[in-house]
């Protein structure tokens, strides 16, 4: 019985840490969506894709985030479509989570 009461808590400690780890992604995904959104503006009509990167771990506390725009074409069912991926966007997060960088195209904004 121990051990059965081990094994559930240890389990029920990976699903919190996933869901924390879901939800600090979706934070930084929303945020980066606002602050490459004349970036995204540009790629209507393509399914856009957004990943999140752990770049660093910062002195005091917290990590370093980079989030990644792609687009690729959205198309029609049974319809040839290539398959082709394009960086529209790259944000990069300081250790206190503000978005402080933004690519373009891979290119850096002013």
């Amino acid at each position: 019985m121990k051990n059965l009461t081990k094994t559930l808590t240890a389990f029920a400690f990976m699903l919190t840490a996933f869901a924390a780890t879901a939800q600090s992604e979706n934070s930084y995904i929303g945020k980066a969506r606002g602050f490459a959104h004349d970036c995204l503006n540009d790629y209507q009509g393509y399914r856009i894709t957004a990943s999140v990167q752990e770049t660093a771990i910062c002195i005091v506390s917290g990590s370093l985030h980079q989030v990644t725009f792609t687009a690729t074409p959205d198309c029609q069912p049974n319809v040839p479509c290539p398959a082709v991926a394009i960086l529209v966007a790259t944000v990069e997060f300081d250790c206190d989570g503000n978005p402080y960088l933004l690519s373009c195209g891979g290119f850096p904004t002013e």
